[in-house]
């Protein structure tokens, strides 16, 4: 009945190990993503910075009323319910 204390500890050494490994790897692993994700992120942070900016002009209203009645080629009843 009685064990050797050697036996004893090699048979629940190699399941502690494995379990060990486990969590390792699941870190690594979990890393990797993590790492992939930031990587990602960065990218479409330093793209989005990249663009050009426009520059939106601000028109008048009325000018610009009457420029599109102009390329549209507005009879006057037509601009009548347009200024409506």
């Amino acid at each position: 009945m009685l064990c050797p204390p050697l036996l004893e500890e090699k048979s629940s050494r190699p399941k502690l190990e494995s379990i060990e490994l486990f969590f390792n790897l699941l870190k690594v692993y979990g890393m990797k993503k993590l790492l992939l994700l930031a990587l990602s992120a960065c990218f479409m942070t330093v793209v989005a910075v990249a663009q050009e900016q426009k520059d939106t002009k601000q028109y008048d209203p009325k000018e610009w009323d009457n420029k599109v009645k102009t390329e549209l080629k507005l009879t006057q009843d037509q601009i009548v319910k347009y200024d409506a």
